[in-house]
């Protein structure tokens, strides 16, 4: 992956925290009322400001508040943003299964999708394999999708395997895990 590519990564990855948005709005407020309130007071907001919205998106992948959260299945959870769309991030598992297991688990989540998804407004970042069975959900209208980013899953894969693929001597269940695909920005409502 190319550095270009990465940092387009990371930017689809701040635009899917449903807190990214308030906060780079409170700094542009913030940074308007410099004038009025001074250099040494701007300074205290804005902390408070950092502190405060860090402490949100830190806690919202940690699926709190419950209120704002909803698990779609084991392996995928909504948080709901200020707008009221719900925003799908993939769980990193608490427990460590073996390779085989989750790749299973990741599997039957497909499946599970048409399920999990209730009325509502959805905002993910998704690879065509997940992009195609929504477009072919009769329920679900995409209403935004873009390309975001090429990306090999192997970060994903090691992200969910919690760094044990290092130490595997099995073959590995997540086939093609180090070829190149296309991530998509998808913006889409369940009827």
């Amino acid at each position: 992956m190319n550095h270009g590519s990465k940092l387009r990564q990371i930017w689809c990855q701040l635009k899917l925290n449903p807190f990214f948005a308030p906060e780079v709005t409170g700094f542009v407020v913030l940074t308007a009322l410099l004038p009025w309130i001074g250099i040494s007071l701007w300074y205290g907001f804005v902390l408070l400001w950092a502190v405060l919205w860090a402490t949100l998106e830190h806690m919202a992948k940690r699926e709190w508040p419950r209120s704002r959260v909803r698990l779609l299945t084991p392996n995928f959870f909504a948080v709901k943003d200020l707008a009221g769309v719900w925003r799908i991030f993939q769980r990193v598992p608490t427990r460590l299964v073996s390779c085989r297991q989750m790749a299973k688990e990741l599997l039957e989540d497909q499946r599970r999708l048409s399920e999990a998804l209730t009325p509502g407004r959805y905002y993910t970042l998704t690879h065509e394999t997940i992009l195609s069975r929504l477009r072919g959900m009769d329920k679900v209208n995409v209403t935004f999708c873009r390309e975001a980013y090429v990306a090999t899953m192997e970060d994903t894969v090691l992200r969910i395997m919690r760094g044990h693929c290092k130490h595997c001597t099995e073959q590995c269940p997540f086939l093609g895990r180090s070829k190149s695909r296309t991530f998509y920005e998808v913006r889409f409502e369940i009827r």
